[in-house]
This record gives structure tokens, sequence and C-alpha cells, in this order.
């Protein structure tokens, strides 16, 4: 909530309480890890925010995947490599981002459920959005019966969140 309104050193604490208080349960510290890297992104601290993101991402891919917040850890981590000049990387990051959204889109069998997920979850369609603009023509092919990524237009106020890095590729 102090993101949203912009109080970032607000939801800079409480982001750095989640870490430490959710030490006993890494699936949730790895989204708290990712809060808080956006935050310090937001922030312009963006060395800073990139060890955060790392360290969400590792904590991500040493758990395999987690069920609430995996994009989150992934669109912050291709954020933060963008902002710190990585663009390469970014790129790779962003569509790694986008394959995994579209492996749990295809998991909803219902094409309107379907295009609320990819189009008015923020982190999902600024995952799109990214994608789109830094590697175009690489969004993932979906089935017919599946909205096409390269098809959804995503809401301006819902999908760029608001401590998105200024300097995109």
């Amino acid at each position: 909530i102090h993101m949203m309104r912009g109080e970032l050193e607000l939801a800079e604490v409480d982001a750095r309480a989640a870490v430490d208080v959710l030490q006993v349960a890494p699936p949730l510290r790895a989204h708290a890890l990712a809060t808080l890297a956006e935050v310090l992104l937001g922030q312009g601290r963006y060395v800073e925010g990139l060890e955060v993101a790392r360290e969400a991402l590792a904590l991500l891919d040493k758990l395999g995947g987690i069920e609430e917040g995996e994009t989150t850890v992934r669109l912050v981590h291709a954020q933060a490599l963008s902002v710190n000049q990585a663009h390469l990387q970014a790129r790779e990051a962003i569509a790694i981002a986008a394959a995994r959204l579209d492996e749990k889109a295809r998991r909803i069998s219902d094409p309107r459920w379907r295009q609320s997920f990819l189009t008015r979850v923020p982190h999902n369609a600024r995952t799109f959005e990214l994608m789109r603009s830094w590697a175009p023509g690489s969004i993932p092919n979906l089935d017919d019966d599946t909205v096409a990524a390269s098809e959804i237009e995503p809401r301006s106020s819902v999908a760029r969140s608001s401590s998105a890095p200024p300097r995109p590729l």
C-alpha cells in the first residue's frame, strides 16, 4: 500500500520487516525480497535493487517455483537488470518470465479468466508489455483457444506499476 501511494521509505521498512519475518517461509520470502527490490528500484537504488532481486530469484530457483509471486520475482529481476544496463540479460530474463507466465495461463481453462489473469494482474500485464517492447516478435505463441499475449492491450493504469524502473530497455 505504501508503494502504491509513493511512500517508498515506509514501503522499504515494511518490505524489510517482511523479509526478516519470512525466514521461516521461503516461498513467501522470495516474494517479499522481490517487493523490497521493487521498492529499491523505485528509490533509484539500482545496484542494491539488483542484488536483492538476484537473491529473490536464487531463492525461487532453489524452490523450483512458487505459487504466489513468481511473476513478481521474475519481472523485478528483469527490470533490475535493465536499469543496471545489463540489457541482454534483461531480455533473457523477461523472456523466461513471459514463458513461465504463459505456462500458468495455459492451465486456466476459461478464456475470460485467462485473459483477466494476463491483463488485469499488474505484474502479469507488465511482463508482457516489457516482452513486447524489449524483444518484439518474441511473445510466446499460445493455442487458438488462449488469448494470445500479442493481442493483449494492457490497461495503462494497471499494466505499469508505480514502481516500474525509469529507464526500460
